[in-house]
């Protein structure tokens, strides 16, 4: 396969500050609009202890400049944990730390995006990105999905008609719709992009937060051709102020991450690396996200529930099986940007679903977020957004 890469990186831009954001300062607001972790399920306890044992152990290393690839004690459990939880079989070189999965994305901008490459996303796809991606001036198309994923046939088409510069996907519990790619769907889009010299970055932040525990074999596990460039955090299920996230390509397109890594920052944190590798070792993070799952699945029914009582049934929210994100619907016509700047006057919150698609329309959608809002909170929240929904359908 042909890798491209960037040959400049000087495009940037500010990032429009979505106005959503804005309105979740509003005193008294019940915010649905960020993507935050509950805190309730940070491991405080066991991180503080870790973090005693560093010091202990490491002392003013701890906090002394690192390797720019990263502790190998954090990438030989990454690798081991691809290997037994998403059949994922790579080296260790192989692996490279980050700060926080929306580094990877910046990273990827500088490395593979020129002005008017054409970047290929799900319609609709995680807001994120799109801020990440537009500081270098792409050209935006979106492929059509449903709720089993990329619809192979649309991918096929977009691809031949196109020259892609590469493709970015989330295919597990997808901000912002919650939906998860079926198993056939994930073989189909290999199937299709093996074709074609294309390079797919596959966003996993949320593969571990399936309610019932079950996980779904990644793009990265299939891949053969040293495609998929996988990115994945502790962010959302162990404590995203730590900033420790990972990326895991071919050794040619890792070699680049790691150039923009020394480039950008040197390294990420000594200090965080070391305690979530131990916190790794002498903790089960199979026994801790039992215990986060519980809560975003009892949080996420509780917002259903009310949507349920509360909602008009014009209004279609879909019911996810796993992650911090639902999706939602509201006749066509009905312009949600209006509904949210009334909804914030009724002091509650949440995202217009336009910020996330890569081309205009879809006016009608919206997302919600159950997990940052406190769990006895949220009905009443929900009934406030009822109210206003009412007016306008």
């Amino acid at each position: 396969m042909e890798i491209k890469f960037a040959a400049r990186t000087d495009l940037m831009q500010a990032s429009e500050i979505r106005e959503a954001y804005k309105l979740s300062a509003i005193p008294g607001l019940i915010a649905f609009s960020g993507g935050a972790p509950d805190p309730t399920t940070f491991p405080v306890e066991e991180l503080k202890k870790s973090a005693v044992r560093v010091f202990d152990q490491y002392g003013p290393l701890a906090i002394q400049y690192f390797m720019t690839e990263g502790s190998p004690e954090l990438r030989e459990w990454i690798v081991e944990h691809m290997k037994k939880t998403r059949n994922i079989n790579v080296p260790v070189e192989e692996v490279a730390i980050i700060d926080g999965g929306q580094q990877g994305l910046d990273f990827t901008s500088k490395i593979f995006i020129n002005e008017g490459d054409i970047l290929l996303c799900e319609n609709p796809t995680y807001q994120g990105a799109l801020n990440a991606f537009k500081a270098y001036n792409p050209t935006f198309m979106g492929v059509e999905t449903d709720d089993d994923g990329v619809v192979p046939e649309a991918l096929r088409e977009v691809l031949s008609k196109n020259d892609v510069r590469m493709i970015y996907v989330n295919p597990d519990f997808q901000n912002p719709t919650g939906r998860r790619w079926t198993l056939e769907r994930r073989q189909a889009f290999m199937d299709v992009i093996k074709d074609f010299d294309v390079v797919v970055l596959e966003d996993d932040p949320y593969g571990d937060l399936a309610y019932d525990g079950s996980l779904m074999p990644p793009l990265k596990s299939y891949d053969e051709k040293g495609q998929i460039i996988y990115l994945s955090s502790f962010s959302k299920i162990v404590a995203p102020g730590l900033r420790v996230a990972w990326v895991s390509a071919s050794p040619e397109i890792l070699e680049k991450y790691i150039f923009a890594k020394q480039a950008a920052d040197l390294q990420a944190s000594t200090l965080c690396q070391m305690i979530i590798a131990d916190f790794l070792k002498n903790n089960s993070l199979d026994d801790h996200l039992k215990l986060v799952r519980k809560v975003y699945e009892r949080k996420g029914g509780v917002m259903i529930d009310a949507i349920r009582r509360e909602f008009p049934d014009s209004v279609k929210v879909n019911t996810p099986k796993g992650g911090l994100f639902l999706w939602g619907e509201m006749p066509q016509g009905v312009d949600t940007l209006e509904v949210l700047r009334k909804c914030a006057e009724n002091k509650v919150a949440f995202i217009n679903g336009r910020a996330f698609f890569p081309e205009s329309g879809h006016d009608n959608c919206f997302r919600l977020s159950f997990s940052a809002a406190p769990e006895d909170q949220i009905p009443e929240g929900i009934r406030r957004m009822a109210e206003v929904i009412k007016t306008f359908v």
